[in-house]
């Protein structure tokens, strides 16, 4: 690409961002408070961390169908921010907005600038913060389960963390891939299915770039993935296991 074509690429991207901004930032405007359902589902996702802020352990004072990750996440939040439903608006912005850059790099790196801006545009319209249905709970700033949005963020940046690998061949990208993926397994299992499926799947694939890898090398990629992967999943069992053992 010219220079003059990248300065062009450069001028649209922040084009797209400042459009997407203003779009995001109107659908906030216009849906403001009316995000959560008062009954359905959403009390759950501000009754356990801020019983975990308290002082709870979940699994033996709190029952809990999901992984950890996210109630504690959120619960650690409250601890410093304060327990209110503020603070779960203020995370879950951040969030996703972190998750909005995700879909752009990947969409862009497969279909280009204009597929990237559309399909941001379509996450945050029908996703990310606007309600299309009769009930709350259904975006990203009040999730019926963050596990689902966490777990969301997370295969994305697994993603992304391998295509990064892909194109600069860093074996660091390629460990936090695998991290990524081990904490996509603290959130719901079909998140960490799609999370470990996508990933493993875009390292198997044959590429260019990968070309002069040998059969060694791509193993040993894969192993450390794998070991990176293992890591949240035996940390978090070891301090559950000993925050359950005082009990």
């Amino acid at each position: 690409m010219t220079h003059s074509g990248t300065t062009a690429t450069r001028y649209a991207r922040v084009v797209c961002g400042v459009i997407l901004g203003a779009f995001g930032a109107w659908l906030f405007a216009k849906t403001q408070r009316t995000w959560p359902d008062v009954l359905i589902d959403f009390g759950r996702e501000l009754y356990a961390p801020w019983r975990l802020s308290q002082g709870d352990t979940l699994y033996r004072d709190l029952a809990w169908f999901n992984g950890p990750l996210s109630p504690y996440l959120n619960a650690l939040c409250f601890k410093a921010f304060g327990a209110s439903l503020n603070t779960l608006l203020a995370l879950n912005a951040l969030l996703c907005a972190l998750t909005l850059v995700l879909v752009w790099r990947l969409m862009e790196a497969i279909a280009g600038l204009w597929a990237a801006f559309l399909g941001c545009a379509m996450f945050l319209g029908c996703f990310g913060i606007a309600q299309q249905v009769g009930i709350g709970n259904y975006n990203w700033l009040t999730p019926y389960s963050h596990e689902a949005t966490h777990g969301m963020l997370l295969a994305l940046a697994s993603l992304e963390a391998v295509r990064m690998y892909l194109v600069r061949g860093r074996k660091v990208w390629l460990a936090l891939g695998g991290v990524c993926v081990g904490l996509a397994f603290l959130t719901k299992a079909e998140m960490f299915v799609a999370a470990s499926m996508g990933a493993f799947t875009a390292l198997a694939c044959p590429v260019q770039s990968r070309a002069g890898e040998s059969l060694r090398q791509r193993s040993r990629g894969a192993l450390l993935f794998g070991a990176a992967a293992l890591v949240p999943a035996a940390l978090a069992f070891v301090l559950l296991a000993l925050e359950l053992g005082r009990g």
